[in-house]
């Protein structure tokens, strides 16, 4: 493998200067169990959205490079990209993520180190659930000697870290309040005074904010809508009246012209009839004046 050659011809370059100046050795202690590898950014993100985990060394000896595998669950996350911004190990080798596998090389030639940032590693979450990052068997931390001295946590299989996948929060809605049972109110008392032939209401506050004295609004509630109720019928009354009299009216000044006209018309025809009377009374009395007159007349001519 490059990274392992790389390394190794670091670890070649220290012995060579060791053995040929003493005094400029480079301390290089060996031994499993002496580093270790984890990861930080673990926590709960919603499907659909991106983050980041990092992965870092520790190591109580001098290290001078890292080869970290480990797994995903592909169903659940994306890997997008491996960054090594910011790594204690200046070399790339490797950094490429794909099939459920993240794999990251990195190194340094000269100088040791004791631990630090290895990469970063981004993901976007697919699929609500758990997802565990967890080693497999390439893993390993080299000290000079380009022996793996890491401990268990980069055993195949073992768990650097996991994330918790959540479904989106739907949003412009809080969560439904919790139901309460409303306490039990005090009713109203009714307090006949004898002196002055009063009633007092007595409210009492109860603990959700009610006031007892809501029957007595209730009940003068009840009977506003019942005086409104006669209120109406009142007027539907009125109205009936008013269309009656209307009715009357309507009705009066006809009759009343055709009684003025037929009380006209017979008292014309009455003086009418009384006129022809009087006309043939005055006509019989001539004639029977002239009648009475004729002897007389016979009379005188003799």
């Amino acid at each position: 493998m490059i990274a392992r050659i790389l390394k190794r011809g670091a670890g070649v370059l220290a012995m060579l200067v060791f053995s040929l100046t003493p005094v400029a050795t480079v301390s290089a202690a060996t031994g499993t169990g002496a580093a270790n590898l984890s990861m930080s950014g673990g926590g709960s993100y919603t499907t659909g959205s991106s983050f980041t985990v990092t992965v870092s060394a520790s190591s109580s000896v001098d290290i001078y490079g890292v080869d970290a595998s480990f797994s995903f669950d592909a169903s659940k996350l994306r890997c997008n990209s491996v960054n090594g911004d910011g790594s204690a190990f200046a070399n790339s080798y490797q950094g490429s993520c794909g099939n459920g596998v993240v794999t990251i090389g990195r190194g340094t030639q000269g100088t040791a180190v004791r631990g630090g940032k290895v990469a970063s590693v981004n993901f976007t979450a697919l699929a609500t659930g758990t997802a565990a990052f967890k080693a497999v068997a390439a893993t390993e931390i080299d000290d000079a000697n380009v022996s793996n001295v890491c401990n268990s946590t980069c055993a195949a299989g073992a768990t650097l870290g996991s994330v918790t996948l959540t479904a989106p929060v739907e949003t412009g809605r809080g969560a439904d309040p919790a139901p309460t049972t409303p306490a039990p109110t005090t009713k109203n008392t009714p307090t006949n005074n004898a002196n002055n032939k009063t009633a007092t209401n007595n409210s009492t506050a109860t603990t959700d904010g009610e006031v007892a004295g809501d029957e007595t609004k209730a009940a003068e509630t009840a009977k506003t809508e019942d005086d409104k109720k006669k209120d109406d019928s009142k007027k539907s009354d009125d109205k009936k009246d008013d269309e009656k009299k209307t009715s009357s009216s309507a009705w009066f000044w006809p009759v009343a012209l055709v009684a003025v006209i037929a009380g006209y018309v017979v008292a014309r025809t009455m003086r009418s009839r009384a006129a022809a009377k009087a006309a043939a009374d005055a006509e019989a009395a001539a004639a029977a004046k002239a009648a009475s007159d004729k002897p007389k007349n016979k009379k005188n001519k003799k």
